[in-house]
This record gives structure tokens, sequence and C-alpha cells, in this order.
């Protein structure tokens, strides 16, 4: 997002091609807004200010992607025991377009953490202008489920003495 520096800190399993790569980052800027009591924060970082991929309501010629693709988002984000998760993202199971575009995310959180993981799988690279209003929807409620925040509050001081520390 804007205003938000990423320093790669190191890069875990980059020879050994049959376990997923692992990128820890420093991030540093304003990720999210404050609302007095609360935190926002976007729920996955890469694609928090992704523009909408298709806005026009009609299509004239059949829309066209380069290539077949997966696309694993896993975001991982610590905060201070000073914070609470409020709300998170809801889950959202592989939804699919006509068995040629598979979309889930799924959430995890700990007392100090959450971890969203996204898939988005196109298979096909062709779609016709025929299916194009069922396709700009499908995109739509994808591109808008990316778009979802995660809400910390200030985490009272009886719940922050129970919490374990974060390993």
């Amino acid at each position: 997002p804007p205003g938000v520096q990423v320093k790669v800190t190191s890069i875990d399993k980059i020879e050994d091609y049959e376990q997923p790569l692992v990128a820890h980052l420093q991030v540093t800027g304003t990720l999210g807004s404050s609302t007095g009591k609360r935190v926002l924060l976007p729920g996955d970082i890469f694609v928090a200010s992704a523009k909408p991929a298709f806005t026009n309501e009609k299509r004239e010629i059949a829309v066209y992607f380069d290539y077949a693709h997966i696309t694993q988002d896993a975001v991982r984000i610590k905060f201070p025991q000073t914070l609470s998760i409020e709300s998170l993202p809801t889950i959202e199971k592989a939804s699919t377009f006509e068995k040629a575009i598979t979309y889930s995310v799924t959430v995890e959180s700990t007392p100090t953490s959450f971890t969203l993981r996204r898939t988005y799988a196109l298979g096909d690279i062709i779609f016709q202008k025929d299916k194009y209003p069922s396709f700009r929807a499908f995109y739509s409620k994808m591109e808008n489920k990316d778009q979802e925040s995660v809400v910390l509050t200030n985490a009272p001081a009886t719940a922050r003495a129970a919490t374990p520390a974060a390993n």
C-alpha cells in the first residue's frame, strides 16, 4: 500500500523447489489507519491497493489472459499484546467460476497475530463476451473480498496480563 516500505530480511527454502518459498519481510510505515480505540488493517497487503479489473458493465470482445496461473498468498501479521482482534475477514471456501477460476480465503488467529491465506487459480485464458456479466460479478465479489479489513482494538489490561508471550 502507499506509504509502506518493505524490506526483505530473509528468504527460506529457495533451493528446495518441493517446499513453499517463504519470504520474511520487515514492514514500516502506515499499514492501516487508527480510529481512536480501533486499528484497521488490510487483510492481505499484497492486494490492498488493487484497482477493480473489470469496471465496464458491457464488453464487445472476449476477456483474454496471457497465461493460466495460480497465486497463493500467506500473510501473517504480528501485533503487540496491547491490541486484540475485534474482527477478521470471513472465510471464503473455494468459490469457482465455470470450473475455470477458483478463489478461496482462510483466516487463523492467535492472541497476538493473524494469518490470512488467499488462493486464486486461473485455469482458462479466454472467457467469451456472452459470459461477461457473470464473469464480472465473480471478479467483483473476489475483489471486494480482497479488500476486507482486520479490526484490532485496545485490549483490556486483564486480557493483556492473561495472554502468553509470543514466540
